[in-house]
């Protein structure tokens, strides 16, 4: 008895051990989308600091303590999920995406902060949201995407500078581009190539190229637009015209993942309304012109004439061809608790639908943070990329396709009886130019090779818990070099007997940050964060030029070293510096009241006596949402309501010493001698801008309906004027701080998800209206610029001309409106009238996202309406004073005109020479800008899981999109789509993209 007692104490004494023992939980996590096994997930055991990550095939194995009954499974982008445990059996966890959770994140470029928290005005938009998207410049993912920013493009040159406006103009006369922070580090952006101190280089005007253009979109994880003054206070006498962060893709815990993408795709240049004569049209229209000019028809010379034999030539198919795009990326991602990687490589080749142009680009990318301890933690980013472009010259040279396929008329055949290429010098060559740019463009280029290196190396210790130490030194160094080269045998080289001009540009911009910043949280009512920077950047600026001429037409003799003369040699240097104080904290209190508070001391060597100013912000939000009298209600999930005021600056486009006397050397008898350059101001300072938000972010029925309002008020003061002065000082104008600019907009971005399940379907829409206004200027004087003028109780820039009457039925003159209403055929006796502004009031996008199953179908419409557009390119293809000169017409210019007493038609009655400046600037010439867009359809079908079977594959992706599909206007001209300017001269259309590829995971 004894020992059965004793050995059933043994058994109950086992029993109970092992009960005590830790348990092995093991499992496996993946994914609801393509139910595919999802590497690097936390599991921890919920309320201990165990934890694991899962494997390459998303298993995983854990120790549970006994008293331990709860696993939480958490991954960047998924919903966080705990599971309650019993025994040890195997737990298998589907992850849900959360789509949410990335865009829940802000990024100000110094801070990270929680989307609900924030004070602050900032669209996001995340790489999902234009994935695989045939761009060049990044600018173009944020058309139609983002509230208040307007983003056109002026020329379709692959890597052309866009025009990007944020929250309307704030300057008369210095720039109103936003402020583009890579990665944490104010970056240079903007053409570089362009050397105007050599004048063969300036006068050949080509399209400016963007350096941003070499970024490769693929790499960009993220933009944040910071658009009120909580935000852009951070960045001070830079941020008045708005901020865009660009963040880049990083590391994260899990399996090496790999990835792989390719696309290729064609482009067709776009004409919208456009469309020029054929042959027979231009002749009747030529010979109209020429009878209505006294010429009887015997008079008519004969190559107008059918008889005369002439071919039929279209020159628009002739400049212009279907383009090829192709990009080829590679990137590994990855890491652990200690190290955390991301590598990427990039190819990309994009031909301009225009000959003689198109761009190569190449990238590399490495993001590496190691984590030393649980305190120090180190990284370094660094993106390389190069570009290579060949540029076609603008519609201004008579060497550019763009004005040739004008101004060549299409009984005019490119080639000679023998097949050759006429080079448009010969005896009756029937153009305008005297160019045939067929002939120029085999011989003639102009190239752009831009090398970028972006680089940041950072450390962070943790001092204690609430307060760590950084550091950050990054560089953005650009060289940029030019190339133009001008054939003999060409009529832009003929008569210097070939020439080249080249350029090389380095523009170095060092930064150091070395801040303080951390949390306090003495309870859960109450949180602090807080950052406190000091910040020195350093811009240098140096080039060089030189040209020469009489070059042996021959393809090997392309450098200067074949210039039998030189012409020019020259340089520049500038410098800029600039030394800040920053500060910023963050009070939250029960997570219902957050006040933001931002403060920032700039110094900058752009200017003599007023280097020093101080900007500042206030933000505060209310999350009614988290109030006692909010929890019974089933509507709302979501309601904020938050405000803002503060101060920046404007360093945009000002010289790097504006407000000094400068002077240059100068030849004296070949002598060195100093010339005055330019007039200083002393007293000159920054322009300064005070900004107010009020915003209001509302969900509902579970955020599946979420609504973000904003009412926006800036205004811009110390504009910086060109005074006018006496010329006996040697200059005619001086800078001066005068005037005010004011902007107030209103902005709504609605968010749906219409159908969750097995169909998904959401919709995003954003609509923005933006009313510009001159409070003040100097006196109250105008300021008239061409076609355009700057006055008080107007738009900046609004259209100033001479306002159209129509056509007199009687005899078809033009007419003109006078100041007193009558109207009058003389040109000179109307009154110039202000007619509209070239900015669009409203702006607005559309898009729309389903999915079934394995299949994804997006579609982006955007539009603008409010704005006058300049179509001065008709004011080219209807004057009639080039009748009988070679240059081509409108189709519509031969369609409605005035032929006889009583004609009641919109064109004048066309007579060879020119019928009483008809096409000289009015209002006949400046249309209505509206216009909706389809800009990408995007259908992408992944394949099963289940085919892919064990390959190593984790997904593959095949895709299919277009770009820039469909435009609807009424707008006659190429594209509605101008830049900030609102004008349209012989503009290189934007081209239509069709592109498919595959994106494939390993």
């Amino acid at each position: 008895m004894k020992k059965r007692l004793q050995s059933l104490f043994i058994l109950l004494f086992f029993t109970l051990s092992v009960m005590a023992q830790d348990r092995t939980i093991t499992g496996t996590v993946t994914s609801q989308d393509d139910k595919s096994p999802i590497p690097g997930v936390n599991v921890k055991v919920k309320g201990t600091q165990i934890g694991v990550s899962t494997d390459a095939n998303g298993k995983f194995s854990i120790s549970v303590p006994s008293s331990s009954s709860t696993l939480e499974f958490s991954f960047i982008g998924y919903t966080t999920q705990s599971r309650a445990i019993s025994g040890a059996g195997p737990v298998n966890i589907v992850l849900v995406p959360d789509s949410k959770s990335l865009s829940d994140v802000v990024v100000t470029g110094y801070t990270v902060q929680n989307k609900k928290d924030a004070t602050s005005a900032i669209s996001k938009v995340s790489a999902d949201q234009f994935k695989d998207t045939p761009v060049a410049d990044p600018n173009e993912l944020l058309k139609g995407r983002v509230t208040g920013v307007v983003v056109t493009s002026g020329s379709g040159q692959p890597g052309a500078v866009q025009s990007v406006r944020i929250r309307g103009i704030n300057s008369i006369s210095s720039g109103n581009n936003p402020l583009y922070v890579i990665d944490g580090v104010v970056v240079a952006r903007g053409d570089f190539n362009t050397d105007t101190n050599n004048d063969l280089l300036a006068s050949n005007q080509v399209t400016p190229t963007d350096i941003l253009s070499n970024l490769n979109p693929n790499d960009i994880e993220s933009f944040d637009v910071l658009k009120d003054a909580s935000a852009i206070a951070l960045y001070g006498a830079r941020g008045a015209n708005g901020v865009i962060v660009i963040t880049t893709k990083k590391g994260k815990i899990g399996a090496p993942e790999f990835n792989v993408r390719a696309q290729y795709g064609k482009t067709k240049a776009n004409f919208g309304n456009f469309k020029l004569m054929d042959a027979s049209q231009f002749l009747a229209y030529e010979k109209t012109g020429l009878i209505n000019a006294g010429i009887t028809d015997a008079e008519i010379p004969d190559y107008l004439t059918a008889a005369g034999g002439n071919s039929s030539f279209n020159w628009m198919d002739a400049a212009f061809r279907t383009g090829t795009s192709s990009n080829f990326d590679i990137s590994a991602r990855g890491g652990n608790e200690g190290t955390k990687y991301y590598f990427s490589s990039g190819i990309g080749k994009l031909d301009g639908t225009l000959i003689g142009s198109g761009i190569k680009k190449y990238s590399l990318l490495s993001n590496i943070e190691q984590k030393i301890n649980s305190r120090f933690t180190v990284g370094l980013n660094l993106n390389l990329s190069y570009s290579d472009g060949l540029t076609s010259a603008d519609g201004s040279r008579y060497g550019s396709p763009i004005l040739g396929y004008i101004a060549t008329a299409p009984i005019q055949s490119p080639y000679k009886p023998d097949g050759s290429l006429y080079n448009g010098r010969e005896s009756g060559w029937y153009g305008l130019t005297g160019d045939n740019f067929l002939y120029n463009t085999q011989y003639n280029f102009n190239s752009n090779k831009n090398f970028r290196t972006l680089g940041r190396l950072y450390g962070d210790l943790k001092i204690f818990d609430w307060l760590k130490l950084s550091e950050n030194l990054s560089v953005d160094w650009i060289n940029a070099k030019q190339k133009l080269y001008q054939d003999a045998r060409t009529s832009d080289g003929f008569g210097q007997n070939g020439s080249l001009a080249a350029s090389s540009i380095d523009n170095k911009l060092y930064t150091t940050q070395t801040s303080l910043s951390g949390s306090y949280a003495p309870n859960s009512d109450h949180s602090l964060t807080y950052l406190a920077m000091l910040e020195y950047s350093f811009k240098e600026n140096a080039g060089i030029s030189a040209s020469g001429k009489s070059i042996i037409a021959n393809d090997r003799f392309r450098s200067l070293n074949a210039a039998i003369l030189p012409v020019s040699v020259g340089g520049s240097t500038s410098t800029q510096a600039i030394l800040s104080y920053i500060g910023n904290a963050t009070y939250s209190y029960q997570s219902k009241y957050n006040l933001n508070v931002s403060l920032r001391r700039d110094e900058a060597s752009n200017f003599k006596n007023n280097k020093a100013e101080t900007f500042y912000a206030v933000g505060g939000a209310w999350r009614i949402i988290n109030e006692d009298f909010m929890k019974d209600q089933k509507v709302l999930s979501n309601a904020k309501l938050r405000a803002s005021y503060g101060t920046s600056g404007n360093l945009s486009g000002l010289l790097d010493f504006v407000s000094y006397t400068l002077w240059t050397p100068v030849n004296y008898n070949d002598n060195p001698g100093l010339a005055p350059f330019q007039l200083g101001n002393d007293d000159l300072r920054w322009e300064k801008t005070k900004s107010f938000d009020l915003g209001l972010e509302l969900g509902f029925l579970n955020n599946r309906i979420s609504l973000e309002a904003d009412y926006y008020s800036k205004k811009t003061n110390q504009q910086l004027f060109s005074l006018p002065i006496s010329s006996t000082s040697g200059f005619t104008t001086m800078p001066v701080n005068i005037g005010q600019v004011q902007n107030r907009g209103f902005e709504l971005a609605l968010n749906t998800v219409n159908i969750e399940g097995v169909v998904n379907w959401k919709t995003n829409f954003n609509v923005s209206f933006s009313k510009n206004k001159v409070n003040e200027t100097k006196d109250g004087q105008d300021l008239v610029t061409g076609q355009n003028i700057t006055r008080v109780g107007f738009p900046v820039g609004s259209w100033y001309m001479r306002e159209w009457a129509g056509v007199d039925p009687a005899n078809g003159d033009p007419l003109w409106f006078k100041a007193d209403g009558t109207t009058t055929n003389n040109y000179n006796l109307a009154e110039r009238r202000i007619i509209g502004q070239a900015l669009p009031k409203y702006t607005f996008g559309l898009t729309n996202i389903v999915n079934y199953k394995d299949l994804e179908l997006s579609f982006l419409f955007y539009g603008a309406t409010g704005n006058m557009i300049y179509n001065q390119t008709r004011s080219f293809v209807e004057n009639t004073a080039y009748i009988n000169s070679g240059f081509n017409h409108s189709v519509e210019a031969g369609e409605d005109f005035w032929q006889k007493p009583g004609d009641n038609v919109s064109r004048p009655k066309p007579i060879a020479g020119g019928n009483k400046n008809e096409s000289s600037a009015s209002s006949r010439f400046l249309e209505k800008g509206d216009y909706l867009r389809l800009k990408n359809v995007r259908l992408s079908y992944s394949l099963p899981s289940g085919i892919l079977g064990k390959t190593g594959i984790k997904k593959i992706t095949f895709f299919g999109q277009g770009e820039n599909l469909v435009t609807w206007t009424g707008y006659t001209g190429v594209d509605p789509e101008t830049d900030a300017t609102g004008n349209e001269f012989f503009k290189y259309p934007v081209g239509k993209i069709y592109t498919f590829g595959l994106n494939a995971t390993f």
